[in-house]
């Protein structure tokens, strides 16, 4: 388990006031408890593998910030005046956004610019002028995160459904417990009780495996 000191930002284990200028680096998670350090790490060995290494200065990050959000309210709203002879370092294009338009606003603001973009994990270079097969790896790259945001959303909130009718249901039969208690002293086994509580309460159905673990998790 990561520690909570070793989540703390801590661009400066790699990068210092000396390095190119015209470089950039950008790094994002969406979470407090992502460790962002792991992504200065990935830019700062492609950059040192490659000699374009960027002054401390130039490392944007950002900590607990939804790729949804609009880039311009983000730091991200710090690049936007990138120019030809800049290079953009990210360890991967759903750290610029995970939403497919406003992606996309970002990138057709600077790319015209002459600004290059390289992207670590898919190892290509995106620019104004970029070929037909790094314009669909851009798209695709860009399209991908979007879906997996969505895909992420669907999870938890299937997730906090599911807490929700773990805590009704957890609920419900602890209002239950002193009866629970009571049928089992008189040697009734789960699917007994079942049947008794089910008849006491219509409205809410339990089975007897819920049964069975709210006796077993209580030791009833």
């Amino acid at each position: 388990m990561v520690k909570n000191q070793e989540l703390i930002p801590k661009p400066e284990l790699y990068f210092n006031d000396l390095g190119n200028d015209n470089i950039y680096v950008y790094c994002r998670v969406s979470k407090d408890t992502q460790d962002i350090n792991k992504q200065f790490e990935q830019c700062f060995k492609h950059c040192k593998e490659a000699n374009i290494i960027p002054p401390l200065k130039n490392v944007i990050f950002e900590k607990g910030i939804s790729g949804g959000k609009d880039w311009r309210e983000r730091e991200l709203n710090k690049l936007k005046d990138l120019k030809k002879g800049n290079l953009l370092v990210v360890v991967e294009l759903s750290r610029i956004g995970r939403d497919f338009l406003n992606t996309c606003h970002f990138l057709d603001l600077v790319l015209p610019k002459g600004c290059l973009i390289h992207e670590i994990k898919g190892d290509f270079t995106l620019s104004s002028d970029m070929d037909m097969n790094n314009r669909l790896k851009t798209m695709f790259s860009c399209m991908a995160s979007e879906i997996e945001r969505d895909n992420i959303k669907k999870r938890t909130l299937s997730a906090m459904q599911s807490d929700k009718v773990k805590a009704k249901l957890t609920n419900k039969l602890t209002q239950f417990k002193d009866i629970i208690i009571k049928y089992k002293e008189e040697g009734k086994n789960a699917n007994q009780i079942t049947d008794l509580l089910n008849q006491t309460d219509s409205t809410y159905n339990v089975n007897k495996s819920q049964v069975y673990k709210f006796i077993k998790d209580n030791k009833i």
